[in-house]
């Protein structure tokens, strides 16, 4: 089994269907379902809105390209995704990349696909990146030497 410290979210929100009936539609099980004003979360404090998180967990050596057509790819594909988009019109679609590297020893230097983005652009899919610590073994190996 992978450890993955990285993930590709597809977060789809701001829809007045029942969450379920989403989930029904698509091949993997989500990461998170919420309906608007029942508890949610480990705090269960009411959702805002109705909401549906896919997730693809990756490691470093995977590109953000492949992370993103990885998570695509298990929604079923492009063609799924866009018939998705298309009978939930009003849905707000959001692709989250979450990345640890504040703390990271590694240089991360990634990009994404024109194609990919270009695609993402078709099904009005939004892309957003979001950083956090690195909590991998070689955090603790960052302090500098004591003279």
């Amino acid at each position: 089994m992978m450890n993955c410290d990285r993930y590709a979210d597809l977060w789809l929100t701001d829809f007045s269907t029942d969450p379920e009936e989403i989930t029904r539609e698509i091949l993997i099980r989500p990461f998170l379902v919420a309906r608007k004003g029942e508890p949610t979360g480990k705090r269960g404090r009411p959702a805002q809105r109705n909401l549906v998180i896919f997730r693809f967990g990756f490691t470093l050596s995977t590109s953000w390209t492949d992370a993103i057509e990885e998570l695509i790819r298990g929604l079923g594909g492009w063609d799924e995704v866009g018939r998705l988009s298309s009978r939930y019109s009003s849905m707000q679609r959001l692709i989250q990349l979450t990345l640890p590297i504040r703390n990271s020893p590694y240089q991360e230097n990634d990009f994404i696909k024109a194609a990919t983005l270009g695609r993402l652009a078709d099904h009005g899919i939004d892309l957003g990146i979001e950083f956090c610590d690195h909590l991998g073994e070689l955090a603790s190996d960052l302090s500098w030497p004591s003279p």
